[in-house]
């Protein structure tokens, strides 16, 4: 179940988490100088909510990182996930968000939504964009910049390349990182889940990486004997660790 590729939990903190936490709040303070400042604070934040995302779902891009908001409750934390496995009777699957993830999101709209509203008052192209994201036109982590004639546009090309240059100066980030860290259950100092290894049922991990089962089924089948209240338990477990990594809900409003 193990896999070299992961990163440990010591590296996660501190060459990932805490340099760029602390790069978010020193942009948060300047965000409203400027349109070049804001776009700098929404990128970091994006850098942010990519490793606080993919931490918590293990999630598979498809066709966009982390999908759009459209598919997260964000007060229950169900969070519809499309596999790329073309399983006739599945299209997707469901997990819950850890408390940290949800209360993160919900800052995230409220701050997608006061400057979507700030940004049109102006008749600035820039509001049209953010509210894109707050209305699930496009994904959740869009990047922004400013192009040759000084407009606000999305990044093209936000794949893999694209995250592995971003990250680059923090960490080499091999691809899908997380999701190797996720299935490390039996690595100790590798997992999210080394600390509590007899507690964690294996097919609720299964189960919350996508996969199917030894028949081809999904564990969540109607016939499967395991319970949501499994998936809680882990979401409440994956909130701890983010806590020890040095996450924390920030507050994006100045």
């Amino acid at each position: 179940m193990g896999s070299r590729l992961a990163l440990q939990s010591s590296q996660i903190k501190s060459k990932l988490v805490i340099p760029i936490l602390k790069e978010l709040n020193v942009l948060k303070a300047v965000q409203s100088l400027n349109t070049n400042n804001f776009v700098n604070f929404h990128n970091k934040l994006m850098d942010y909510l990519y490793l606080m995302l993919g931490l918590s779902s293990g999630y598979r891009p498809v066709k966009e990182t982390f999908g759009r908001l459209e598919d997260i409750d964000i007060e229950t934390g169900f969070y519809f996930i499309s596999d790329k496995e073309n399983r006739v009777h599945a299209q997707g699957r469901f997990i819950i968000l850890p408390d940290m993830v949800k209360l993160q999101l919900q800052n995230y709209e409220n701050y997608l939504y006061r400057n979507m509203k700030l940004f049109n008052n102006q008749h600035h192209h820039l509001g049209q964009l953010l509210q894109a994201i707050y209305e699930s036109n496009v994904s959740i982590i869009s990047y922004l910049e400013i192009n040759d004639v000084d407009d606000v546009c999305f990044m093209a090309n936000q794949n893999n390349d694209f995250i592995t240059k971003r990250f680059k100066p923090y960490a080499h980030l091999p691809l899908n990182w997380y999701r190797h860290h996720i299935r490390s259950l039996k690595e100790i100092d590798h997992s999210l889940f080394s600390s509590n290894i007899t507690e964690i049922n294996d097919e609720v991990i299964c189960s919350w990486m996508g996969h199917a089962d030894q028949l081809g089924f999904d564990y969540y089948d109607v016939f499967s004997g395991l319970k949501r209240s499994e998936q809680a338990k882990l979401a409440n477990h994956i909130n701890g660790k983010l806590e020890e990594y040095g996450f924390e809900a920030v507050e994006l409003m100045e």
